[in-house]
């Protein structure tokens, strides 16, 4: 059959369980810069890189400790 091969009973137990954290060479500065017009557009503040995620939010004085409606919270990771 196309396609199929078996995982060991180990590789199964490790999916979903690496955490392989994106590094950013600018500090993101570039995805921020992209977005900063679009974002505007739609009154939303710039993207702000807080630990994993990029925050902007309808509110200019939004906190991460006070997630709100109109707050986008984007995360990049990949497998």
């Amino acid at each position: 059959m196309f396609g199929m091969f078996r995982l060991q009973p180990i590789q199964v137990q490790r999916l979903g369980y690496q955490k392989t954290p994106y590094s950013w060479d600018d500090e993101g500065a570039g995805a921020i810069e992209a977005t900063a017009e679009s974002l505007e557009n739609n009154e939303f503040t710039q993207f702000e890189l807080r630990g994993d995620y990029f925050i902007a939010s309808t509110v200019t004085d939004d906190t991460p400790e006070e997630p709100h409606v109109g707050q986008y919270r984007v995360k990049f990771h990949y497998n």
